[in-house]
């Protein structure tokens, strides 16, 4: 295997490390979890609640092809250093020279499904390199640069934050051409003192571009001057995207479970039909496209992307749910919460046709501000039509308070106590949103919700 074809050699760890290491290897993958090693991967001993050094046996029987480690194990080739996070950091900065074009992507709403979309994009015009899943902290960012094989022509990253001072060193690693920042919302707000805090925090993704590099941020939203000074000190253009801005939605048509859109980029006007719903798509397509062209890529890449776009699982994905007479329509944003993306999907459940149901839990991580956020929600629920509302935990509690007697309205402690009442509530030719954070259990009640399919096929055989 020739050092091009392979992903990491001895020789190139040792450069990247500093570390010491004599058996030569060649490693197709890179792997800190030793239950995912695949044969041919580099294993990192990573310290955690469980000390990676515990598992260098187990990485090796899976076909490990060696071990970077700062204690020797002795179970095969190993290279010691002195502190293996640092190790990763430095194989990741080695190998983002292998990516000519990088990408880096922030925002407190929406940064993974538009990463996943670049790097569709990217992967249209040529060899492309980017994240599984949300790998965008400080040991997924540089795994993800450890990871980009050496023909990559464009690579795209996702940078992710839960405190000030993360994001920063997460770009300066990735060290991009193109930054951009999806939209700014109260997320992880409780280690701010407000929502400026988190658009300075964001802003900071210019910190890692590269000389005469281009920040994409949303137009005319009170963080301006903010992002505009962020870009100056890079040494960076600052192009936007919304009303008015570099790129922006001339218009929108619905039909059906379909978007139709015009959308000018700089002098250019292109049209993208969307198989998702949801006004929010107008300005994330626009900032997609200002990105694919602000890395000086073909604008067709981008609606390919775009148009070939699926929801994941949780991510507001649509689907039909047989029950009792009849059927109704799932609308699983489960993923994760916040009140911008709670809003963004009232509004899709706003557009359906069909009885308006809203499952929503507490929304996590928002500090001083959580009571009034949950409380807020009630003209979002009001203006989308909602005609039944199940909230779930004590900060929606609040929600449930607040809509009083204007609709229907059904509390329970806890997605357990919730699931009979949600099943006995729901009925043919319902719209149901699921929508909360993952830890206040979103995700179970849109299985539970599901699984109201399985239990009528199975009601329906026992009744044959």
């Amino acid at each position: 295997m020739s050092e091009q074809t392979s992903l990491w050699t001895l020789d190139q760890v040792l450069a990247a490390t500093g570390g010491q290491g004599t058996v030569p290897f060649a490693a197709t993958g890179v792997q800190f979890d030793s239950r995912q090693v695949m044969p041919g991967d580099l294993f990192l001993a990573m310290p955690g609640a469980r000390d990676g050094h515990e598992f260098v046996a187990d990485a090796m029987k899976k076909g490990a092809v060696a071990a970077i480690v700062s204690e020797g194990q002795g179970h095969g080739p190993e290279v010691l250093v002195e502190d293996v996070p640092r190790a990763l950091e430095a194989l990741g900065v080695a190998a983002r020279r292998r990516a000519q074009t990088r990408i880096a992507v922030t925002g407190s709403v929406g940064k993974t499904t538009v990463t996943q979309i670049l790097l569709a994009a990217l992967g249209h015009a040529g060899s492309a390199h980017g994240p599984v899943k949300s790998f965008n902290n400080h040991i997924g960012v540089p795994l993800t640069l450890a990871r980009t094989p050496h023909d990559t022509q464009a690579a795209v990253y996702e940078l992710g934050m839960n405190a000030p001072g993360e994001i920063a060193p997460l770009s300066k690693w990735v060290a991009p051409q193109v930054a951009l920042i999806t939209k700014v919302a109260a997320v992880h707000i409780e280690a701010f003192e407000d929502i400026t805090g988190i658009a300075r925090e964001k802003a900071s993704i210019a910190e890692g571009l590269q000389p005469g590099g281009m920040l994409c941020t949303p137009a005319g939203t009170p963080f301006e001057t903010i992002f505009q000074q962020a870009a100056e000190r890079a040494g960076a253009k600052r192009l936007t995207f919304g009303p008015d801005g570099d790129a922006e939605c001339l218009s929108c048509r619905v039909d059906g479970q379909r978007q139709h859109l015009s959308v000018r980029v700089g002098g250019e006007t292109v049209e993208v039909t969307l198989q998702t719903l949801g006004a929010h798509w107008a300005e994330n397509a626009a900032g997609i496209l200002l990105t694919v062209q602000a890395a000086g890529i073909d604008l067709g890449h981008g609606v390919a992307a775009l148009e070939a776009y699926r929801p994941p699982l949780g991510r507001g994905g649509r689907e039909g749910v047989q029950i009792k007479g009849g059927t109704l329509e799932l609308i699983d944003d489960s993923y994760n919460a916040n009140p911008t993306s709670v809003r963004a999907a009232l509004s899709v459940l706003a557009a359906a046709s069909g009885r308006k149901v809203a499952i929503l839990t507490d929304m996590l991580e928002l500090g001083d501000h959580a009571v009034a956020a949950h409380r807020d929600l009630a003209e979002a629920v009001k203006a989308a039509g909602v005609e039944l509302l199940i909230v779930v935990g004590t900060l929606m509690k609040g929600l449930a308070d607040q809509v009083g007697n204007s609709l229907s309205v059904i509390w329970a402690s806890t997605p357990e106590d919730a699931t009979a009442t949600v099943h006995d509530a729901l009925r043919p030719g319902d719209v149901v949103l699921v929508k909360g954070s993952n830890a206040s259990g979103a995700a179970r009640l849109a299985e539970g919700v599901r699984a109201l399919s399985i239990q009528n096929s199975v009601t329906e055989l026992e009744r044959r």
